[in-house]
């Protein structure tokens, strides 16, 4: 998280998807620093735990179930910076997922992929 909060830099008022945002947990970070964050996932529970957390303590994060290769809810070059944290590493349709990220991506804007090394991605790690 420092890394990818590092290389975003500073977020007030910018516009982020947060592509494969699981439960919210960097959707939330990032709102509470002032950005406005749609996160976007596949999943339905993770989502469900997401609003559970925003409804609970609202930091203004939107969280919205959706498939990587195709989210019409959101407009063509609207978003600042698409974060993309652990999501290529199940997505089928690379192609198609990046096609659709960079659509929403403006002119300028930064594309940021986080992927954590197989090694830390073990129980004890303590994931959600």
């Amino acid at each position: 998280d420092p890394a990818i909060l590092r290389i975003v830099g500073d977020v007030r008022e910018k516009r982020i998807l947060d592509a494969g945002c699981g439960e919210g947990y960097l959707s939330r970070m990032l709102a509470s620093n002032g950005a406005r964050v749609t996160g976007v996932n596949t999943s339905a529970s993770t989502i469900e735990l997401a609003t559970l957390d925003e409804d609970r303590e609202p930091l203004g994060a939107t969280c919205l179930q959706g498939d990587k290769t195709r989210m019409p809810f959101l407009s063509d070059s609207t978003v600042d910076v698409v974060l993309t944290n652990v999501f290529i590493d199940d997505v089928e349709d690379l192609g198609g997922a990046l096609c659709e990220l960079f659509r929403l991506l403006r002119s300028g804007g930064i594309y940021v992929q986080a992927t954590v090394r197989p090694c830390f991605g073990t129980p004890v790690a303590g994931w959600r």
